[in-house]
């Protein structure tokens, strides 16, 4: 892992995670998603805004993230996710019903498109 990276989540409250704007790719992700469970099993928040992400670590994330027990903020603004994998991370609400996932910027532009998306997801929130 980047030794930027690292930093960061090692300095990081024990509670949060800023990883925005560090040119992160998706080659870079497992390590990362990795650390953070590792080393922030706490962590109510994860800002991973402004970077260069894209569907392929959808997967991964969802897997990784929903270890996190706490999780109530994924900020994944301005990145280049689209609906695959949108839809995907959605589907973290089915273990964190409360999460709050920021997407804009991402390559979702039409309001529609996206309450297809968050309508189809619901399906994965517990009653």
């Amino acid at each position: 892992m980047r030794e930027d990276i690292q930093n960061r989540i090692n300095t990081s409250p024990e509670d949060q995670v800023d990883l925005g704007e560090m040119n992160i790719v998706d080659e870079d992700m497992e390590e990362i998603a990795d650390a953070i469970v590792t080393k922030k099993p706490d962590a109510k928040e994860i800002f991973l805004n402004n970077n260069n992400i894209t569907d392929k670590s959808a997967d991964l994330m969802k897997n990784a993230f929903s270890k996190l027990s706490q999780l109530l903020v994924l900020d994944l603004q301005f990145n280049a996710l689209a609906k695959p994998g949108i839809t995907i991370l959605y589907s973290l609400k089915s273990v964190h019903p409360e999460l709050d996932i920021s997407l804009h910027g991402n390559q979702i532009t039409d309001t529609n498109e996206m309450k297809t998306i968050e309508e189809a997801a619901s399906k994965f929130v517990p009653k």
